[in-house]
């Protein structure tokens, strides 16, 4: 099956069937029985690449932490939300913000603008119709690009350290996964 940007993708009735064998799968059951609260009391706020899995950071089985994505591993008012969650409700008491290399959200303005008429092309909608239904006449704010990993990592810990609804007893550490090497490393 052809996907509409060109490449062989799975199908949909693949990704149910792996989902529904997920489910018949012998080891998954003891996890059940998990609580939502995290045994390492951990939060990662962590990029959405699909190279970036748990056992990247050392977290083989389900229940020890939080992980929570979005594009460029970037403090937003969902990823806010999130950790204030699993702070306040799921006993989250370390954070750790890891960005890493070769980020797809290290976008340059023209990136943005390449994006936004790969948008406007498949959804058949101007510029401004996009914006206006995306809400923002910014597409560079919106888009949160960087151009330094380690910089918006320090920029995500600081906005969180000194944020006023994060206790300040909350430990709060900032990594950048190389992907070719695997190693994560502290900032």
């Amino acid at each position: 099956m052809k996907s509409w940007y060109g490449d062989k993708s799975v199908t949909l009735a693949e990704i149910e069937q792996q989902f529904a064998e997920w489910g018949r799968i012998k080891f998954f059951y003891p996890y059940r029985e998990l609580s939502a609260k995290p045994k390492q009391k951990l939060a990662i706020l962590t990029c959405m690449d699909c190279r970036i899995t748990s056992e990247v950071f050392g977290i083989t089985e389900p229940g020890n932490a939080v992980i929570i994505r979005n594009a460029g591993a970037v403090l937003t008012a969902d990823s806010l939300r999130s950790l204030l969650l699993a702070i306040y409700e799921l006993e989250v008491r370390i954070v750790a913000v890891v960005g890493h290399t070769f980020c797809g959200a290290q976008m340059s303005n023209a990136d943005i603008d390449n994006l936004l008429s790969k948008i406007e092309n498949k959804a058949k909608m101007s510029r401004d119709e996009v914006l206006k239904m995306l809400g923002v006449s910014n597409p560079v704010k919106f888009f949160l690009n960087f151009k330094d990993v380690q910089e918006n990592v320090k920029k995500t810990v600081e906005l969180l350290q000194s944020h006023p609804l994060i206790p300040t007893e909350i430990i709060i550490r900032g990594y950048i996964y190389d992907v070719k090497n695997g190693k994560i490393l502290p900032i």
